[in-house]
């Protein structure tokens, strides 16, 4: 049902996209217009797991880290490397994008930092946070070759050793925020792991 729903939805907002484009006097590939609708399912997707696999009070709490540790992270790290500096670019950019930058993309890293944020918290040892914050990040890197390999991003100066090194440093730097500053977290939920 829920495939149904956002199906229905992704033909809609392609229909509507595809008619603004003509009227702007743009000719839009369609198969190119479907393939930048990837971009809208990722996010859609990234936010179903936020909803499944943390609790809506905790949601509401850790959304102002989500907006700035996820989206705002997300969009100074693209704008700087699509824009400036020319590290990679992305591919299929005909919808809901800002110059090359697919905005949905970045909006994904809000729900993702989100739950990134509530299983770090949860976790009360020193090694089972080390693993998990590079586990998370390296989770990042396989998304991002996943990119690569369906021609969605194109490494330009860039190769996916740096962004490894580029995902473990960013988490490792927002984990140990997220840490020192410690949003109140639900006691009753919290993953006790003796080391």
């Amino acid at each position: 049902m829920l495939g149904m729903a956002s199906s229905a939805a992704s033909v809609l907002i392609l229909d509507m996209i595809l008619a603004l484009q003509l009227h702007k006097g743009k000719v839009v590939d369609a198969l190119s217009a479907t393939k930048s609708l990837v971009w809208i399912i990722f996010f859609l997707l990234a936010s179903i797991a936020m909803l499944v696999f943390v609790p809506r009070r905790d949601i509401m709490r850790l959304l102002p880290f989500g907006i700035v540790g996820g989206f705002a992270v997300a969009m100074l790290i693209q704008v700087l490397a699509v824009w400036y500096l020319r590290l990679w670019r992305f591919n299929f950019t005909e919808i809901a994008s800002i110059r090359g930058i697919p905005i949905f993309l970045a909006m994904s890293w809000l729900p993702l930092m989100v739950i990134f944020a509530y299983w770090l918290l949860s976790l009360r040892s020193g090694t089972a946070r080390f693993f998990y914050i590079a586990a998370y990040a390296l989770a990042t890197v396989a998304i991002e070759w996943g990119l690569i390999i369906f021609g969605y991003q194109v490494h330009r100066n860039w190769n996916i050793l740096y962004a490894a090194l580029l995902a473990l440093v960013l988490h490792y730097l927002l984990g140990w925020y997220l840490l020192a500053t410690r949003p109140p977290v639900d006691e009753r939920k919290v993953i006790r792991i003796d080391s």
